[in-house]
């Protein structure tokens, strides 16, 4: 038995880990936020550690979809979903709060 890890393995692994970064980071901001008594902030830290603390949920829904599909070996939609699983919504999402801000008719 090989006790060497594999690149789907670290992948898998760096996947999981850039996720309970994420969630430190976001929710560690929007801590920040309102202990400032910045609302707006807050609110916006709030709903980026919301998705993704909902990457396990989205992971256990794509991987279902994924699998069914067989679009690619077992460990390498593994490490393919650690990833994506966070980082695509939290993309969306970033991309939504921003936007508003950018298009904010100003007064």
């Amino acid at each position: 038995m090989s006790t060497r890890i594999g690149a789907d393995e670290r992948a898998y692994g760096m996947g999981l880990a850039g996720l309970a970064v994420a969630w430190l980071a976001t929710t560690g901001m929007a801590f920040v936020a309102i202990r400032r008594k910045n609302i707006t902030q807050h609110k916006q830290w709030m709903t980026r550690s919301y998705v993704v603390t909902f990457a396990f949920v989205t992971f256990r829904l794509v991987d279902d979809m994924m699998r069914g599909a067989k679009l690619m070996p077992d460990e390498q939609l593994d490490a393919f979903l650690a990833w994506s699983c966070w980082a695509v919504p939290l993309l969306f999402t970033e991309l939504i709060i921003q936007s508003r801000e950018v298009f904010r008719k100003r007064a």
